[in-house]
């Protein structure tokens, strides 16, 4: 590949990873916006506790969204640069990153969706006796 190719690829990685957290970061600060002045409306504590357990999911989420991107841009540098030793170290903590920015969303889902645990529960044929024998109480 030329050199001329590989820069172009490089800068196209470092510029995708930048405008996605730049786009996400918006994004995230408008939903907050939106969520306080929704929960300042409404008068249930039911739902403003829901709401605040799906608002701590997104913020993970996003958390580790970040360190994402913020990982892809340095390793786009590290590349640029030719520091073979810091590309190798950064991209080693891609795989865990990655795998907890993964796993984040369907586990949070089942702690705090009430119908989803249930179906669950039957699904494994956990012992359903009772409303009280499948819940988890998720308090944020």
């Amino acid at each position: 590949m030329r050199k001329q190719d590989e820069l172009t690829n490089e800068f196209t990685y470092i510029g995708a990873a930048v405008l996605y957290a730049v786009i996400g970061s918006i994004l995230n600060v408008k939903m907050l916006v939106y969520l306080r002045r929704m929960l300042k409306l409404s008068n249930s504590a039911r739902m403003a506790v829901h709401e605040k357990g799906m608002v701590f999911c997104t913020l993970i989420v996003f958390g580790f969204t970040m360190m994402m991107c913020t990982q892809q841009i340095l390793r786009g540098m590290a590349i640029l640069t030719d520091n073979t030793e810091f590309n190798n170290w950064i991209t080693i903590h891609y795989y865990w990153i990655n795998d907890v920015m993964v796993t984040i969303p369907p586990c949070t889902q089942l702690l705090l969706n009430s119908e989803l645990r249930r179906g669950h529960c039957q699904l494994f044929s956990m012992p359903t006796t009772s409303e009280q024998s499948c819940q988890i109480h998720f308090y944020v």
